[in-house]
């Protein structure tokens, strides 16, 4: 099964039910997320001024969450002045695939017709996208989560996955600097894959510009996660 596939929306919480368990939070549980207001905003001030936003820490400290939960519903509120469709997904064993999934679904566009035109080139995800003119305005945000999947991949499958991986960075790095379309691209990695993304031509350069190492929490971010949700939930 791909990605894409398993990444079906879990139960949403409630105040029966006010906490993900070992789950990260989806965007449906952003008004059960707290802790992460400055980091939210941080990250809302780096998309007003960088396109390319490499979001990296261990295993466990919350990235996945942060975007999802924190930083994808404020986009959709309006925080960053723009009307915005989202491509959420994870490279997967079909990082490709999953990726012209994705974009086609947030764009409504035909997904084999996106994944011939990721077949092109470096400008295959740009063309797709200009098949699908975006409203006057609006932009076009991809979230690559749990972005070591895609190094993951090149091991277990050695060198006949070198050219897949290769043409899915040149794709997403090509679209994330072009002038020709407004798109925005943000990844989720683990901190101990990060020297891999030096193997890679322009992968590191990228990351470079626009890394954000998720700090730890402090002892009162600690206590709103744990008790901002019962107090929610008891007062619902």
């Amino acid at each position: 099964m791909s990605s894409v596939a398993a990444a079906v929306s879990p139960s949403t919480l409630s105040a029966t039910r006010p906490f993900p368990g070992l789950r990260p939070y989806e965007e449906s549980d952003s008004d059960w997320f707290f802790g992460r207001s400055s980091e939210i905003n941080e990250l809302l001030k780096r998309l007003r001024r960088v396109r390319f936003v490499a979001i990296v820490g261990p295993s466990g400290c919350g990235k996945s969450s942060l975007i999802k939960a924190g930083v994808l519903p404020s986009v959709r509120d309006g925080y960053l002045d723009s009307s915005w469709s989202i491509a959420t997904f994870r490279p997967g064993e079909q990082p490709l695939d999953n990726l012209a999934h994705a974009v086609s679904s947030a764009i409504s566009a035909d997904s084999e017709g996106v994944r011939k035109l990721l077949d092109t080139g470096s400008m295959g995800l740009i063309k797709a996208i200009q098949t699908k003119q975006l409203a006057s305005g609006s932009k076009l945000l991809i979230l690559a989560d749990q972005f070591e999947e895609l190094f993951q991949f090149a091991q277990r499958h050695g060198d006949r996955s070198q050219e897949e991986v290769k043409a899915f960075l040149k794709l997403l790095l090509s679209a994330a600097s072009s002038d020709d379309i407004p798109l925005y691209l943000v990844l989720t990695m683990r901190m101990e894959w990060l020297s891999e993304c030096a193997t890679y031509v322009g992968l590191a350069e990228a990351i470079n510009e626009g890394i954000y190492l998720v700090p730890q929490m402090s002892r009162r971010q600690f206590q709103q996660v744990i008790l901002n949700p019962i107090d929610k939930a008891n007062g619902a």
